[in-house]
């Protein structure tokens, strides 16, 4: 979303998180948009009036995705299945219940929430309900594509961030970008774990 907020509207976005091993721009917070990952009661600097817009994703997705970024860009574990399982059970996160948890404890706050998939579908019908919220003005570019964000620089020129990726790395970030590639990735036993464990709210945003 960061990157078509960027490419097609000219709207530049921050970040901010609590991670002391990466650091964050000094003027995060006077930027029009600011991306975290982290949860409300984390957020200290989040105020009543501030707009939230909550990307939601398949969370068997989301989890794998998680997993593939501890193996390959954190180099948190040399093992996938047991990076995946960490994930699916909210180990080693900063906040807790790992998917659902996060889900649910941003579902009441946010003013809208986005489906990853629409977005994927459709993202021009989906940042059309945005442009209220956001004060977007018309589209300046063309949509971007996953395949266009793994080869471009713009990942870090559009976010002014550093231009500290390689291909390789923008391979990895946007891995695939696919829906559904849990069915691939993920073991029997672990979808099991994950409905145990996720299944009632990812069946009340609509998942099956």
């Amino acid at each position: 979303m960061r990157n078509i907020l960027a490419d097609v509207f000219n709207v530049p976005s921050s970040e901010y998180h609590l991670n002391r091993n990466r650091s964050i721009a000094e003027n995060w917070d006077s930027f029009p948009v600011v991306k975290t990952h982290l949860t409300p009661d984390l957020l200290s600097p989040l105020k009543d009036e501030d707009k939230v817009i909550y990307l939601i994703r398949d969370g068997r997705d989301a989890c794998v995705s998680l997993a593939h970024h501890r193996v390959d860009i954190k180099k948190r574990s040399k093992s996938f299945l047991m990076a995946l399982v960490s994930v699916v059970l909210g180990v080693g996160n900063q906040f807790k219940g790992g998917w659902s948890g996060h889900v649910n404890a941003w579902k009441d706050r946010a003013d809208i929430a986005i489906r990853f998939e629409d977005l994927i579908v459709n993202p021009g019908k989906e940042m059309d309900k945005l442009k209220l919220l956001l004060n977007l003005g018309e589209a300046i570019g063309d949509f971007p594509t996953i395949q266009s964000q793994r080869v471009s620089s713009s990942y870090a020129v559009n976010r002014k961030e550093p231009q500290n990726l390689t291909l390789g790395d923008r391979e990895k970030f946007f891995r695939k970008g696919k829906m559904g590639s849990y069915r691939e990735e993920m073991p029997f036993w672990v979808k099991i774990l994950f409905q145990f464990k996720h299944g009632k709210t990812l069946k009340n945003f609509g998942y099956k």
